[in-house]
C-alpha cells in the first residue's frame, strides 16, 4: 500500500488514490481510511491534501486542534464537522450533529454561526474563521465508519495480493474487475510474474482462476 501497487485492490487503486498513498506514510487501517477521506470532495476541494501532508494542525484555532490531531488538522469526516460545532458554538453532541445537519441544509446564516460563536467568547477573527470552516464541509458527508469500512476491505485484499498474487488477480478478474479496463489486470499480473493461460474449452473453469487454489 505505501508504494501505491494496488491495481487490483478494491477502493485505492485509482490513479489518485495511488499517487495519495505514495505521499503518505501508511502504517495503519486508520492511515488507509484518512487517505480514503483525503480523495473525497470535502476534503479535496478544500485543500485538505497539501494541509494533511504539512500538518496543518498547529494553525487550527485552539479549540479545534483535540479534535482534528489525528487528521493533522483536516477535517476529513462528518462527524468532525459535529464536533467542531460543539467545540466552536458550545453545542452539546445531539445539538452539534443537529447543526452539522442543518448546514448541510443550508438551514443556518452566517450571522447565527458568527453570533453562536462570540457568545461562547471567541474573538470575532475566530468567529469568522469558524463560519468558513463549518460552511466549507457543510455538504460532506463522508463518515468514519464508511471509511474504515473500505479500509478494512482494502487493507485485506492488499495483503492477499502481497501473499498470494495469482488468487487475489484471478478473483478480481473473476469478479469482473474495477477501475480498469480488464487488460490492466491481466497486465499487472504479467508484472508480477504469473503466467497467464488462454481459454480452455476442456480444462478452463467459467471465471478466471489460479491453478491450484
Amino acid at each position: 500500500i505505501n508504494r501505491g501497487a494496488t491495481i487490483g485492490v478494491p477502493h485505492i487503486e485509482s490513479p489518485a488514490m495511488r499517487g495519495l498513498l505514495k505521499r503518505m506514510d501508511i502504517r495503519s487501517v486508520e492511515d488507509v481510511a484518512r487517505a480514503l477521506a483525503l480523495v473525497r470532495p470535502g476534503a479535496a476541494s478544500g485543500g485538505g491534501r497539501e494541509r494533511y501532508m504539512a500538518g496543518g494542525e498547529k494553525n487550527l484555532p485552539v479549540p479545534l486542534r483535540n479534535i482534528l490531531r489525528e487528521n493533522r488538522g483536516v477535517m476529513l469526516y462528518q462527524e468532525n464537522v459535529s464536533e467542531a460545532a460543539c467545540a466552536l458554538l458550545g453545542l452539546p453532541p445531539a445539538e452539534g450533529d443537529l447543526m452539522r445537519r442543518r448546514l448541510k441544509k443550508r438551514d443556518v446564516s452566517r450571522g447565527e454561526v458568527i453570533g453562536r460563536c462570540r457568545s461562547n467568547g471567541y474573538s470575532p477573527e475566530l468567529a469568522r474563521r469558524a463560519w468558513d470552516l463549518l460552511s466549507g464541509y457543510a455538504g460532506y458527508g463522508f463518515c468514519k465508519a464508511h471509511a474504515m469500512t473500505y479500509a478494512a476491505v482494502a487493507s485485506s485484499y492488499a495483503a492477499i495480493k502481497a501473499e498470494s498474487p495469482g488468487r487475489a488477480m484471478a478473483s478480481f478478474l473473476a469478479a469482473g474487475g474495477g477501475f480498469y479496463r480488464h487488460m490492466v489486470y491481466v497486465e499487472e499480473a504479467r508484472r508480477l510474474g504469473l503466467g497467464i493461460l488462454p481459454p480452455d474449452a476442456n480444462r478452463g473453469e467459467w471465471f478466471c482462476t489460479s491453478p491450484g487454489e
